[in-house]
């Protein structure tokens, strides 16, 4: 995720404008920054941008002070990222195996959970982050066979202890306070929590929908009592079953909506971002005597 508190919002032309900024410059001298933040975010994000000229509060005090610098709220946004370029692991019969780790982790983003907190990643952390979007833990089914002999079809079947596959899912969560340049309230440090936690639930649904049916598929064939019967060979009937488990390709269809659920920019960050309670960037202040570059509240 990439801040972009430092993006000014363009004065727009007009009188009626003109007008809106002159009342808002008179709330803000009368009721303070705060009052203005909280009704700009209140009223919509693209408020700031129709009525605000352009200027940007220096400092922001810890009450809301009444000053003539204006400030934007701006939404903490979450640049896109390119498809995964980690190569899958394959044994020397072509089906994916080992462990499969993503290079890209979800930013703010088994259920193994909160692992922690750490500084936020839009300042240098690993905070607000789901890492290994997209990874797994495989051991390929071993396919043992037997030859047709009187009963006319071969026989496979998957080896006891071979065909699992491990799918783990955590998150680091954000202090609250300060964070390198930015300062995170707790209802934000909360907000990311519940974000990061969505990132985990889409990895789950992922998993349920390809995973799991590919894990019932080599239970149902596992052992020789439960074999397949098909074709005149033994390479028949494993070609058989290997086409009726799908193995690399339901792994591969995990992956592939993992990816497009939860890498940045992704569905999760896209509706997560729009969605109401969302944490913005709402400017420089000063909390309890120190200068921060960015305040991030809901």
């Amino acid at each position: 995720m990439h801040s972009t508190s430092d993006q000014q919002a363009e004065a727009a032309p007009g009188a009626r404008v003109r007008e809106q900024g002159a009342s808002i410059e008179l709330l803000q001298n009368s009721a303070g920054n705060q009052a203005v933040s909280r009704l700009l975010s209140s009223a919509g994000r693209n408020v700031a941008t129709a009525v605000l000229p352009g200027g940007v509060a220096r400092a922001v005090e810890d009450q809301g002070s009444a000053g003539t610098d204006l400030f934007v709220p701006t939404p903490i946004s979450i640049a896109p990222a390119g498809p995964d370029p980690s190569p899958m692991p394959l044994n020397d019969e072509g089906l994916i195996d080992g462990e499969w780790q993503s290079e890209v982790a979800a930013t703010v983003f088994v259920n193994a959970g909160k692992a922690g907190t750490g500084v936020v990643n839009w300042a240098g952390g690993n905070g607000g982050t789901t890492p290994n979007i997209g990874s797994f833990t495989a051991v390929a089914p071993v396919i043992e066979t037997r030859p047709a002999g009187d009963a006319g079809t071969a026989r496979a079947w998957v080896r006891a202890g071979t065909g699992t596959v491990t799918v783990s899912r955590k998150y680091f969560g954000v202090p609250v306070g300060a964070n390198a340049t930015y300062f995170i309230t707790a209802a934000a440090a909360a907000r990311i929590d519940t974000h990061e936690q969505n990132h985990i639930a889409h990895s789950k649904t992922a998993h349920d929908a390809h995973v799991k049916p590919l894990e019932d598929r080599v239970k149902a064939r596992t052992g020789e009592a439960k074999a397949l019967s098909a074709g005149a060979d033994e390479a028949a009937a494993k070609t058989a079953l290997e086409t009726e488990l799908k193995w690399n390709d339901s792994l591969t269809a995990f992956r592939n909506q993992d990816n497009t659920d939860n890498l940045p920019g992704g569905t999760v960050d896209t509706a997560d971002a729009a969605s109401a309670g969302w944490y913005h960037d709402l400017g420089p202040k000063t909390v309890a005597g120190v200068n921060y570059d960015h305040f991030v509240d809901v």
